[in-house]
């Protein structure tokens, strides 16, 4: 008895090691996909692996690309935390109505975002002079064709119906409430 559990267990064994050997290898950016927990995270992960696949990035373009959008996400992530602190700030003077700081920190607001769109403009531009020409014109239409990919995913998820499932239902609700943040809920914290 305990001979064929002990063989039984070492055919087992063979087997998952042979399954492990034989697994496809691994896809330039599939190690990024474990790492992430955050639905934002895992979105942008979903975005750098399709990129990869539909313009065929070699593995040091890969290694070169992914480690500056990563770079970008996280100033990116940083800047919107700065701004969504002003305007807190600004819904505070607003509502105090001292219109004087209030427009200084809206101009302040402004700058910022504009700084923002900056930096997104010269690391997308480093991200380009790394690609070859088929892969730069195939990048525009890539960027279009994920985002409509997204707008389908959230239609498809999010709905129209009651408690905003599929199905008919009373609509997506109010789009402006004076009393929440005009800006996007903050990202939550790693690891939870």
């Amino acid at each position: 008895m305990k001979r064929n559990t002990l063989t039984l267990t070492l055919v087992a064994g063979l087997l998952l090691v042979a399954a492990t050997a034989l697994a496809k290898p691994n896809k330039p950016g599939d190690q990024y996909w474990r790492q992430m927990k955050d639905p934002r995270e895992m979105t942008e992960a979903f975005r750098l692996y399709k990129m990869t696949e539909y313009l065929e990035l070699t593995e040091d373009q890969t290694a070169k690309i992914f480690p500056r959008m990563a770079a970008l996400r996280k100033a990116q992530d940083e800047s919107m935390d700065q701004i969504r602190d002003k305007q807190k700030e600004l819904r505070e003077l607003v509502d105090k109505e001292d219109w004087s700081k209030g427009a200084k920190l809206a101009d302040e607001i402004f700058a910022m975002k504009g700084a923002q769109m900056q930096k997104q403009h010269q690391a997308m531009d480093e991200i380009r002079k790394l690609l070859n020409d088929e892969q730069r014109a195939k990048m525009a239409l890539f960027e279009r064709r994920f985002a409509g990919h997204l707008e389908r995913m959230h239609e498809r998820f999010q709905g129209d119906g009651p408690g905003m499932g599929p199905g008919p239902g009373m609509g997506p609700g109010p789009h402006w409430n004076d009393d929440d943040d005009d800006m996007p809920p903050p990202r939550r914290p790693r690891g939870r």
